[in-house]
């Protein structure tokens, strides 16, 4: 998802170990948490919406064709 795996994902949480103050990190840690969270769920319903529009443009294009043979 993203192209984000976990290697990237702890290469980002070492860099937060390296320039935050300890005090910080607990709470940037729960904000890419949940704004990991939001970008997957998005990214699931786009998926999801375009492979409806796909769904819908396949059965009419059955049904267009189905209809110009006789």
């Amino acid at each position: 998802m993203f192209g984000i795996g976990m290697w990237e994902i702890i290469g980002i949480v070492l860099v937060l170990f390296v320039f935050m103050r300890p005090e910080d990190i607990p709470a940037a840690v729960r904000k890419l948490g949940r704004l990991y969270g939001r970008l997957t769920a998005m990214s699931g319903k786009l998926r999801m919406e375009i492979d409806q529009g796909i769904r819908e443009a396949q059965k009419e294009d059955e049904q267009s064709s189905g209809e110009k043979e006789p």
